[in-house]
């Protein structure tokens, strides 16, 4: 019961982990864009 239980908390810990790291590039990306956007309008 305990491993289980520790390793479904460490699957937690990594989805929780690996979706930050997806929304921390995903913004990236999108300051990249506005900000090939605004050359582009210039």
């Amino acid at each position: 019961m305990n491993a289980r239980l520790s390793s479904l908390e460490l699957k937690r810990i990594a989805m929780c982990l690996k979706a930050g790291w997806v929304i921390r590039s995903f913004k990236h990306t999108i300051a990249v864009i506005r900000f090939i956007r605004n050359l582009d309008f210039c």
